[in-house]
């Protein structure tokens, strides 16, 4: 990491790198620092494997040894669609592209066969749905796009039972179904949820592996990381929620804010808008405990089409 006490200045992971800053001459200067450090491990960057994704309209491109950058509106990092407006959308419908395509690339050897459908459905939980379902703890997008997840989860699931059309089966019995076929085909009773009952489960997840980590550590300060005052969301971007902010929906849903009640962490959750996070840490502390939590929060969801 590049020196930096109170903003995160990058993202590093093997080769691929994300420089951040909130100044285009110290984003240069971030540049030209590892390009220049690189070059003393064999590592030379290639401007054209190099994109600039910034909020600020007609801004110069960076440079890499002379060479310009292309600035682009999105980009892919580490499996993940970043968007110049913050939105996960474009992510997840790429997520449900690229799970399409994985999905099709089966159907003469695999979907249009007679093979046991136990078989098939274990290839589909095991190989395609984690393809759509990347990162998936994470998002923050509205029901609106989640919607579409759901749908093309249940359309994949249809083809694995075998329906097409004309043939139709109504989202609860389709449940039922892939349930009593998922307890046969893993030989212990299963439960197959609709991934939007799945997403705050796996936000509460991260939360608690956040929590448990020392306050020093960055995915901790992470949590309080307020944007710079200096800047201002592009036009037409819109206001869309934070992960924290989406997270304390998914911590109330839990019902431990009226186990607070009469309490000194009553008093702690008033005290300012990220208060929550102290409460939520004394009940992340035990593993075990939030753990099955989550899991109890996943089981209420369980009637749901």
């Amino acid at each position: 990491m590049l020196p930096s006490t109170r903003k995160l200045s990058d993202l590093e992971y093997a080769d691929d790198i994300a420089l951040i800053s909130t100044s285009k001459d110290d984003l240069q200067r971030y540049l030209d620092a590892v390009a220049e450090v690189g070059l003393h491990f064999g590592l030379v960057l290639k401007p054209s494997k190099c994109q600039m994704l910034t909020s600020i309209p007609n801004a110069p491109s960076l440079t890499i040894y002379g060479t310009p950058i292309e600035t682009v509106e999105k980009f892919c990092y580490l499996g993940s669609t970043l968007t110049l407006s913050g939105s996960c959308e474009e992510d997840i419908r790429q997520r449900i592209g690229k799970a399409r395509v994985a999905f099709n690339l089966l159907n003469q050897r695999l979907w249009f066969t007679n093979i046991n459908k136990g078989i098939k459905f274990r290839i589909y939980i095991t190989a395609i749905r984690p393809i759509m379902m990347y990162a998936f703890e994470t998002w923050t997008a509205p029901a609106s796009i989640v919607a579409k997840i759901d749908a093309a989860d249940r359309c994949f699931m249809r083809r694995v039972m075998g329906y097409s059309w004309p043939r139709v089966v109504h989202n609860v019995q389709l449940y039922k179904e892939v349930n009593e076929l998922a307890s046969c085909a893993f030989k212990v009773p299963k439960i197959v949820m609709p991934t939007s009952l799945m997403i705050p489960q796996n936000h509460l997840r991260l939360l608690g592996h956040i929590l448990r980590r020392p306050e020093d550590r960055l995915t901790r300060r992470a949590l309080h990381m307020v944007p710079d005052p200096t800047w201002h969301r592009g036009p037409g971007t819109g206001r869309r929620k934070l992960w924290t902010e989406v997270t304390l929906e998914d911590f109330r849903a839990t019902g431990l804010v009226g186990k607070c009640r009469g309490t000194d962490l009553n008093k702690e959750w008033y005290r300012h808008d990220q208060s929550w996070l102290r409460v939520a840490a004394v009940f992340t502390d035990d593993r075990q405990q939030w753990v099955q939590l989550c899991s109890r929060m996943q089981r209420s969801g369980d009637d749901a089409p």
